[in-house]
């Protein structure tokens, strides 16, 4: 049996706890505390300044009230708190543990994420190709229409027939002024026919006004052949054009287009004869190292402004002769070669090298990221 005063002293000792706790409700801030109470150490204690504050700071003059008090300047209210203010205003993540995000950064999944960089200013009709990464050129829309004007039957201005046998052409002739008179002339190789066309021809130019020869290049093996395909350079600025084509030995010379004057035949530095096979095809002239000095290319030959060699591949291939393309393959900004069974840098080396059927080569952009239809900005 227990003894009644012990039971005694135990129900006041629980009754004493009980009162404390309702006296110290557990609190966070003064708010969860009643009037004349403040939060200590998590617990409401009796405020002995209550009624006896000094007046808190006039809110309505604040640029920045954070619930009973003002932040200071360079800060801002944060959940009931004054924190460091925000340069970007970004703030991300959870409510309680919010983080300022950068000014070059983004809010993704709770997280400060970095920016893309923004992309690299392209130089006039350029745009960036996101996909590709680089400037890219901008198509132009297609804003031509044929005229519908019906049938018409053109008009002979004038027609020549040499009177010295030499009387053929196979090739298609080169139209350009070479006189000077702002007149479009003509020029060609002229064969003794039917069967002349691989034999030595004469290299006639005739007036675009009347048809009147101009000047002419007898046949011989150090004329031009009948088949050959002419290419010209027109530099503009009172100064002649340069023609050049195969001649009878096979090799490319050059003339003066205003009096027909041989000025250079393929060769190397120390005078030796280099030939330019091309067959059926025709030599290119451009700017391969983007030096602003022509190359003449014969094939996979490569000669400079002068005619002497610069370097020289394996022979070309092609139906019909030694026919390559000339495009920048490797997106370096100079101009490769190819038959589209090989291809060889601007300089000489080789890019790259496969086998298969010989065909006439195009170069076009017609594929896409992936091998989809579309344009990737690459040749193919």
């Amino acid at each position: 049996m227990i003894p009644r005063s012990i039971t005694l002293g135990v129900f006041l000792a629980l009754l004493g706890a009980c009162s404390q706790a309702s006296l110290h409700p557990v609190c966070v801030t003064d708010a969860d505390c009643g009037a004349g109470a403040r939060c200590v150490g998590q617990v409401c204690v009796e405020d002995p300044d209550a009624g006896h504050s000094t007046p808190g700071p006039d809110l309505a003059s604040c640029e920045e009230p954070c619930g009973t008090i003002c932040c200071p300047d360079g800060t801002e209210c944060r959940n009931a708190e004054c924190v460091p203010k925000c340069a970007s205003g970004l703030w991300c993540g959870p409510l309680i543990a919010q983080m300022c995000c950068g000014m070059a950064q983004h809010c993704e999944a709770g997280s400060c994420v970095d920016d893309e960089p923004p992309p690299p200013e392209c130089p006039p009709g350029q745009t960036f190709d996101e996909e590709l990464g680089a400037c890219m050129g901008t198509l132009i829309p297609h804003t031509c229409q044929r005229p519908q004007t019906g049938f018409f039957e053109a008009e002979t201005l004038w027609e020549v027939t040499p009177t010295d046998g030499y009387d053929q052409v196979i090739t298609t002739p080169l139209v350009i002024d070479v006189d000077g008179d702002g007149a479009a002339d003509v020029i060609a190789p002229f064969f003794r026919g039917p069967s002349g066309y691989d034999q030595p021809a004469v290299l006639r130019a005739l007036s675009g006004i009347d048809g009147h020869e101009l000047w002419a290049r007898p046949a011989s093996s150090d004329g031009v052949r009948g088949i050959t395909q002419l290419a010209a350079i027109v530099p503009g600025a009172g100064l002649p054009p340069l023609i050049v084509g195969v001649d009878g030995d096979t090799r490319l010379s050059a003339f003066r287009g205003d009096t027909g004057e041989r000025l250079w035949r393929s060769r190397t530095i120390d005078g030796t004869p280099v030939l330019c096979n091309v067959g059926w095809g025709a030599p290119a002239i451009a700017d391969l190292d983007g030096d602003a000095r022509a190359e003449f290319v014969c094939g996979f030959t490569v000669f400079d402004s002068n005619g002497v060699l610069r370097w020289s591949g394996e022979e070309a291939f092609g139906p019909l002769g030694s026919i390559v393309e000339l495009a920048d393959l490797d997106f370096d900004g100079n101009l490769d070669l190819t038959d589209g069974q090989m291809a060889y840098r601007h300089d000489g080396k080789l890019l790259w090298l496969r086998q298969g059927a010989q065909g006439l080569v195009a170069v076009a952009d017609l594929v896409g990221v992936a091998g989809n239809p579309g344009r990737d900005g690459l040749p193919e």
